[in-house]
């Protein structure tokens, strides 16, 4: 029961790690689009939105961002 446990755990972990390398991907991609097109508005908030969530979680996993 406790190695099921574990193992549940064990993939919880994973999986969020996972999302949070594909959400730096995704905000670098952005950065880099925001530098070529040079347009604030939407793109912007949007970015806003997941360096805040990128922060919240970091203080679980220790991302300096």
């Amino acid at each position: 029961m406790i190695f099921v446990i574990l193992l549940m755990s064990i993939g919880v972990i994973f999986l969020n790690m996972l999302s949070y390398i594909l959400i730096i991907i995704f905000t670098k991609v952005k950065i880099l689009k925001k530098i070529r097109c040079k347009e604030n508005g939407v793109q912007h908030y949007v970015l806003y939105l997941l360096m805040k969530n990128l922060r919240l979680n970091g203080m679980v996993l220790k991302i300096k961002y």
